[in-house]
């Protein structure tokens, strides 16, 4: 069931960058006709090649982005956890979607309205400061999703992503794989019976997998082994649009 967003409920607000330094009115203008909704998992929120109304933040749960093939088959491309979004290039330039959206972790999403944000943007300077920033991180995390495809085999690529996993969930000797394995192979480009294949390769650098559970003996020998892009990491998650300097 779909809510006005009360504005006397900004706790959530401030987990994106889009409200990073906002003023008070400013944070009202762009909650304007807003919709706070929750979503059970396998809502389809947007379709490929649809312009779109809303500019989806995901505050609780998880969404993933995935495209249909000519044989009809879907492939996630990514996924987003809260407080992240993937429609901010597409709400402000007007253009069709690339990839279809549906929720895989039913949470709660705020649901800004385009016609908004685009007037605010053309007004408000820390706002569309807020957006370059957005936008920055997205063109980042989609550069190293594109160098880990071409210079890392199956096995690598999967191992820097138990080593995110094992940064994400406190450095412990047993983690909890997020997905079903079946999301996890698509994400990282790669079939079912290749990620099997890749975590038999990882059993040698101190890896071992029971069910959901992934168990790490060693991991720097994990690290020494598929080697991840720590520039590419290193601070993303601070990254601002700087001015001036």
């Amino acid at each position: 069931m779909s809510q006005v967003v009360a504005r006397e409920e900004p706790e959530f607000l401030r987990q994106s960058l889009i409200f990073e330094n906002l003023d008070d009115r400013t944070v009202s203008s762009l909650l304007e006709g807003s919709l706070l909704q929750r979503f059970p998992a396998g809502t389809v929120l947007f379709n490929q090649g649809e312009v779109p109304d809303f500019l989806y933040l995901v505050l609780e749960g998880a969404l993933e982005l995935f495209t249909t093939g000519p044989d009809g088959d879907d492939t996630i491309i990514e996924i987003l956890e809260a407080p992240d979004t993937y429609t901010v290039a597409p709400v402000l330039t007007l253009a069709p979607y690339l990839v279809s959206g549906r929720v895989v972790r039913a949470g709660r999403l705020l649901m800004l309205r385009g016609d908004v944000i685009r007037c605010l943007v053309a007004t408000n300077l820390q706002l569309s400061h807020n957006m370059l920033g957005l936008l920055s991180r997205q063109f980042r995390v989609m550069v190293r999703q594109i160098k880990n495809l071409k210079l890392k085999t199956t096995a690598e690529r999967l191992g820097c992503y138990i080593v995110s996993l094992h940064e994400e969930q406190g450095a412990v000797a047993e983690i909890a794989l997020p997905y079903d394995k079946r999301r996890i192979a698509d994400r990282l480009g790669m079939t079912p019976v290749s990620l099997s294949r890749a975590f038999a390769r990882l059993a040698k650098f101190g890896v071992s997998v029971k069910g959901s559970i992934i168990g790490i003996r060693d991991i720097q020998s994990l690290r020494d082994f598929c080697k991840p892009d720590g520039l590419m990491r290193e601070g993303e998650e601070d990254l601002r649009f700087v001015s001036g300097r």
